[in-house]
This record gives C-alpha cells, sequence and structure tokens, in this order.
C-alpha cells in the first residue's frame, strides 16, 4: 500500500498529465495554483515519467522515476519534478 503523501502526489501527477481523477478540495487548490504559476512558463516537455538509475557504489543501485524532462527557451534540458 502506497503512504499518503505518494497516494497524494499520484493523484496530483495524474492531473496534471490531463487525465481524469477525483480530487480532494485541498488537492484541487494546490493543482489550480501550480497551472496558474506555470501555464506562462516557455517549457516544452520532451519526456514524461522518466525512469532512472543509478549504481552509487558496487552493488548499491538507486532506482526512480523524474515526472518529466522539459526544454526552455535556451535550449537547456532540466528535469521536471512536480510531486
Amino acid at each position: 500500500m502506497k503512504s499518503d503523501a505518494l497516494q497524494t502526489g499520484s493523484r496530483i501527477d495524474t492531473a496534471l498529465k490531463g487525465e481524469p481523477v477525483d480530487l480532494p478540495p485541498l488537492e484541487r487548490a494546490l493543482l489550480d495554483g501550480y497551472r496558474a504559476r506555470w501555464k506562462t512558463a516557455p517549457i516544452k516537455y520532451i519526456a514524461q515519467a522518466v525512469r532512472f538509475d543509478v549504481e552509487v557504489k558496487p552493488g548499491l543501485v538507486i532506482v526512480g522515476e523524474f515526472d518529466a524532462i522539459g526544454v526552455d527557451e535556451n535550449g537547456d534540458e532540466f528535469i521536471v519534478e512536480r510531486k
């Protein structure tokens, strides 16, 4: 079972992708604020849900997922994390 924080993040991420999801009022407010803040940002998304793994020392690998990779108006690529 996912923690409450992970469930919230998953719902918000689903909504940001434009998929239908039922959000509690506080999460809806968070989503609305996020969209208002970033709606004019010149970001082009070039990848979504980017998985990674990094071996930090022999036998120890960290595995995760970035929400997206974006490119700004200067052509600089960056990691997008929404949660």
